[in-house]
């Protein structure tokens, strides 16, 4: 596992050793980050200086592949102890301690928003309902505001049920993983 772009390129990450944690692959990740930077869809979303919320971050990633591309910041949130001393390991191993900040915390419950994000990755552990109860919860909590871009990982083929408030701009499939483009559109 490594950072697939940006200025840390090819740098390797620290992976985990045990299921059911499943990072997302270099390729699927190559590619999600190739449609976020070349897409005229999502030129309204530029990765550069953008504020970023990674959530089930566990090795942080896409976080800190957003980072390597210009990212201003990032906050992971994730509430495995493993993961987080590992994400933490990642980000000390990329010299990344001042852009970005680590919660401690379960994403389906995560209380009033620290961050005003405009890029929100959800990538939670396959074979749950997760993805869509943290995402309920991140909208009505208010991490999710106006306009930002939410992206939203699960198994190829799982149907995500999307809240009413967010618009699916479009969903991709790269091997097992299967890619949700979301935005709050509501005024």
């Amino acid at each position: 596992m490594k950072i697939v772009g940006g200025k840390w390129r090819g740098r390797k990450l620290h992976p985990l050793k045990r299921l059911p944690i499943r990072p997302t692959g270099d390729r699927a990740k190559s590619a999600l980050f190739d449609i976020l930077s070349h897409s005229p869809i999502y030129t309204k979303w530029p990765i550069l200086d953008s504020t970023v919320l990674d959530t089930f971050a566990g090795t942080g990633a896409l976080g800190l592949e957003c980072l390597s591309r210009g990212a201003a910041s990032v906050l992971f949130i994730d509430n495995d102890c493993e993961s987080i001393a590992l994400l933490q390991n990642n980000i000390k191993l990329l010299g990344a301690q001042t852009t970005t900040r680590v919660l401690h915390k379960d994403a389906t419950k995560p209380g009033s928003p620290l961050i005003n994000p405009t890029l929100i990755f959800l990538d939670p552990p396959y074979n749950t309902n997760l993805a869509e109860t943290a995402l309920r919860a991140l909208l009505y909590s208010g991490w999710v505001p106006l306009h930002a871009l939410v992206i939203v990982e699960t198994p190829s083929k799982k149907k995500l049920h999307i809240p009413h408030h967010l618009q699916q701009l479009e969903y991709r499939e790269y091997g097992n993983s299967g890619f949700w483009f979301l935005t709050n559109e509501n005024s």
